[in-house]
This record gives C-alpha cells, structure tokens and sequence, in this order.
C-alpha cells in the first residue's frame, strides 16, 4: 500500500500552468505525457514499455518519437545523452497528479517499471540499484523502505557514499514523507564523512575481510573485530 503523496505542489500556479499545456494535447498524447513523468530517468526502453498501456496503445498510436518531441517542445523535460530528464518541479507536478487522481494506475505502472529493472539487473553487470529501490518506494511503502534500507548499509559497507547519497535523494523525490527513515540515513552518511582517510590498502583489506566473511559464513563482525586489532 502506498502513503498518500505529503508533498502537494506549492506553486499553484505552475501546477496550472501544466495542466493547461496538458490540455492543449490530443487526449493520448496527454495521457502519454503524464506516463513518461512516472521514471527518474526517461529511456526509449522504459518509454516502449509505458506506451504499451491500454490508454496510449491506440489507434492512432502514440509513437517514442512523438512523446519525445513534445516533451522537450514544451520545455517539460531536457535530452541529456540518451535520456530525458523532467524539470524537478514539474515532475512534482506530474507525479501529485497520479497520486491525487489515479493512484492505483501510478502503482500499477511502477510496478511494472520495478519489474523491468529488476529483469535487467539480472544480465546487466551495473544493475540500476537506484531505480529498483525508487519504484519499490512507489509500490509499496513498507517493502520499498526496507529494500531502501538494505541497499543504503551495503552501500555504506562498501565505502560507496555517492551510490548512498544518490539513494536519499531519489527517494525523497518521491517520498518526501519518510523523515523517520531518511533522519538516520541522513546522519549515517554524515558520520562516513567525517571518517579519517582510510588508505585504498586498508580499505581492500577491509572489502577482502567482507568477502571472507561471506564465503566461508562467518559473521563479519568477529572478522571486523580481528581486522581492527591486526592494524
């Protein structure tokens, strides 16, 4: 189940604004236009996918090429190399709009994104990390903060504080209400920086000591314990 969105647009008028340009649109286009706010990040691939649905799907059918155009036309979103990305702010917009007027369509549909990233993160050597966890957020609260959660420590574990920090961000662009979750995170990635440099030597031997851990079963916190008493 999916918390109610807390972070209603405050520009009134913007939010106007969009719905108007929305309004000018060919019903399916508009349709199709809110469907592309629905991804952080919008690709051929996750805009193929979201034109598939019943409302976009035709005839006439909406095409890849026209979202794209019309997207940047209208200066709601920016090619950035192979991706477009919305302007924050009217992605609010947008995303308050599935929230309000059709929540179970926005769970539905991210639902179907979280299943796409996850069958690519099976073959693909850099899974979307980020992106599994943002459309969790957005299926489902409870689950999605606990994926959220497990992926934020592994990334702190692993000394990868800009994967973590990326990780807070992308959820609160979505979930701007989980402050009891986000306060400890928050703090967790101040303390990691406020660490004394660690060698690149030490660190391999601390990663080493993880995959130890891991291979012959034992808890890494006896192996941790050993590390800091051997240096």
């Amino acid at each position: 189940m999916t918390t109610p969105d807390a972070s209603q647009p405050d520009n009134a008028p913007l939010a106007a604004l969009v719905e108007t340009l929305l309004a000018g649109l060919p019903p399916a286009l508009t349709a199709a236009v809110r469907l592309a706010a629905l991804p952080r990040h919008l690709t051929d691939a996750t805009l193929t996918l979201l034109l598939a649905d019943p409302m976009v799907a035709g005839p006439p059918a909406v095409t890849v090429d026209a979202v794209k155009v019309t997207l940047v036309s209208t200066h709601l979103a920016r090619q950035d190399g192979a991706t477009l990305s919305f302007h924050p702010e009217l992605r609010t917009t947008l995303l308050h709009w599935w929230r309000q007027r059709a929540p179970e369509q926005f769970v539905a549909h991210n639902r179907r994104l979280l299943d796409f990233w996850r069958d690519k993160a099976k073959t693909s050597p850099a899974p979307e990390e980020i992106d599994i966890v943002y459309h969790a957020l957005a299926v489902d609260e409870e689950a999605g903060r606990l994926t959220l959660l497990t992926t934020f420590e592994t990334a702190l574990d692993y000394f990868q504080v800009e994967q973590a920090e990326a990780l807070v961000a992308a959820a609160r662009t979505l979930t701007p209400w989980l402050n009891e979750t986000m306060r400890p995170m928050s703090g967790s990635l101040r303390l990691r920086r406020e660490l004394p440099f660690i060698s690149s030597s030490m660190r391999s031997m601390i990663l080493l000591i993880k995959k130890m851990s891991e291979l012959r079963r034992l808890p890494s916190s006896r192996l941790m314990d050993w590390s800091r008493r051997s240096f």
